[in-house]
């Protein structure tokens, strides 16, 4: 799956369908997953923080990153190279 924004908002769409309570758990499921996987996962992805904007290549496909700081959340974009802002 490609990590960029356009495409992560294209795959949410599928989601829409569903009720409060269900978007809840699936968000809940997700976040959980995002969590394990920067417990030691596969080393592609994971999520890290600090109090500074992330602005170094993590060296992974693809990567969250939450300023502590200012609570932004940015994402890896690997095709291109840099961070994106997602949560300002």
């Amino acid at each position: 799956m490609n990590c960029d924004v356009n495409a992560l908002m294209a795959a949410s769409t599928y989601f829409t369908c569903l009720e409060p309570r269900q978007q809840a758990a699936i968000q809940t499921n997700l976040l959980c997953e995002i969590l394990n996987a920067a417990g030691g996962g596969t080393g592609t992805s994971g999520v890290t923080c600090a109090a500074v904007d992330p602005t170094v290549d993590p060296g992974v496909n693809c990567q969250l990153y939450y300023n502590t700081a200012t609570s932004t959340l940015w994402s890896w974009n690997d095709p291109t190279t840099a961070w994106v802002a997602l949560i300002i």
